[in-house]
Order: C-alpha cells, then structure tokens, then sequence
C-alpha cells in the first residue's frame, strides 16, 4: 500500500466510514466519503477519492408518472 491509499484509508476509518466500499453510507447522515470530503472541503482527499473509483454521480431511480399515481 502506497502513501496516497495509507492517507485514504486512515482518513476513511476516522470518518468511520469502511476502506473497502467507498460507497458505504455510515453514520454520518447518509453521505458518501465524496459527499462527506466535498461538504468538509477536503478538496485533496476529494481528488483522492475520484482517483480510487468513487462514484461521481448515482444513477437514478426512475418512476414514471403511472407509476407514482397508482
């Protein structure tokens, strides 16, 4: 493991957040670590987690308008 994954890492478990799923939505009100990283301004670790496959945007739930009227 390299520097840039200890930091990541570290950073992630203090955050109580789980290494290996960066998509794992904790404790912390529902967020991502990206969300979690963007709303903190941690522009470094935001890159960080971009660069290790975080997800940037979720896909949708689609409904349609039938759907939601039944």
């Amino acid at each position: 493991m390299n520097q840039h994954q200890d930091h990541l890492t570290q950073w992630l478990i203090t955050q109580g957040l789980f290494p290996d799923d960066l998509e794992h939505r904790g404790n912390n009100g529902g967020d991502t670590a990206l969300m979690q990283a963007t709303r903190a301004g941690e522009r470094a670790m935001v890159r960080s987690l971009i660069a290790s496959g975080a997800v940037l945007i979720e896909p949708a739930t689609h409904v349609s308008r039938t759907d939601s009227m039944a």
